[in-house]
């Protein structure tokens, strides 16, 4: 089934995770499901008829889920030079150019449709997300913690602690009222147990560990326990990914905490829930990373190190609608 929405992207967002080197806690990305880049992106997103910039939109995130990230550019840039705008269309603006690593861009669109639609809970959450990464980039900085060499592209370090500190604390306030906003819109619309409300609790959930330590530590394992639910129901291995990716964050989360028992216990659920090979495998490196100490950690930071976005990535689909029924 074809993910069409034009503020959600691929599996709606990556799932945070945090490696473990040494006395540093850093945030990284685990992406846990990718939609299959080897369909034909032009057959796949047909050009719409006539001059809706939302439908327009949908084509933009369809081309950049078909893998055509450069493509899904130049027709929107096209569209809105042509003035054909919606909030949609920036949304999905700022999308493909998240995707092509314009980061600074996919901010600008993203407040640009957030403006224009402050009401929307999926632009709400992709603004939101935005945020979060950079509030995981300023992390380490406004922690004052050594970041290693291979893993420096991957977080913000040319500003003072103070300065991070501050930026780091702002940003955080503003993603969690995004989350917030965005989580009682999708569960409004599309159900608490809808795969794209979870993944928003997740996000916020994860922002909580960050800014929380241990007192956000149930609300994390209640989503990774909803997600497992909702994996089951379906039934659909690219969920049961997902799933095992949520476990993963609350793994690690646990690990910064000191509980390495529980950690373990929670990698276990992890691997056991993973269906795709690729998703095993970042469980086992992850599982090296968190319980094994600095040496084992080598195998997930030369995956990520190899990452220019710092994003693990699996090329199983994600067989569920991400529509918004428009």
């Amino acid at each position: 089934m074809l993910l069409h929405d034009s503020h959600i992207d691929r599996s709606a967002r990556p799932c945070r995770f945090r490696l473990l080197s040494g006395a540093a806690a850093m945030a990284l990305l685990v992406l846990v499901s990718l939609p299959d880049k080897t369909l034909a992106a032009t057959s796949g997103c047909p050009e719409p008829a006539g001059r809706d910039p939302d439908r327009m939109a949908d084509r933009i995130i369809c081309l950049i889920n078909h893998g055509a990230t450069i493509e899904a550019l130049t027709y929107g840039e096209q569209m809105r030079a042509r003035g054909l705008v919606s909030p949609r269309l920036l949304s999905a603006l700022g999308r493909a150019h998240e995707d092509a690593g314009h980061s600074e861009q996919a901010l600008a669109y993203e407040e640009a449709a957030h403006r224009q639609d402050p009401d929307d809970p999926l632009i709400a959450y992709r603004l939101a997300s935005m945020l979060a990464d950079r509030v995981d980039e300023l992390a380490p900085a406004a922690r004052g913690e050594k970041i290693p060499d291979s893993l420096a592209h991957c977080f913000t370090n040319t500003l003072s602690h103070a300065q991070a500190r501050t930026r780091f604390e702002r940003l955080a306030r503003r993603a969690d009222r995004l989350y917030a906003q965005a989580i009682a819109g999708l569960t409004g619309e599309r159900g608490p147990d809808d795969v794209v409300t979870l993944n928003a609790r997740m996000e916020r959930a994860m922002l909580h560990v960050t800014l929380e330590g241990a007192k956000a530590l149930p609300e994390l394992n209640a989503v990774a326990t909803a997600f497992k639910s909702m994996a089951e129901q379906r039934n659909d291995p690219s969920l049961f990914d997902m799933a095992s990716g949520v476990f993963m964050n609350l793994a690690s989360s646990l690990a910064m905490e000191g509980d390495q028992q529980a950690a373990r216990q929670v990698l276990d659920e992890a691997y056991a829930l993973a269906r795709s090979e690729d998703q095993k495998r970042v469980v086992e490196a992850a599982a090296h990373s968190l319980v094994g100490g600095p040496e084992d950690a080598a195998d997930l930071e030369a995956m990520i190190t190899d990452s220019p976005d710092c994003t693990l990535t699996s090329l199983r689909s994600l067989n569920v609608d991400l529509s918004s029924g428009g």
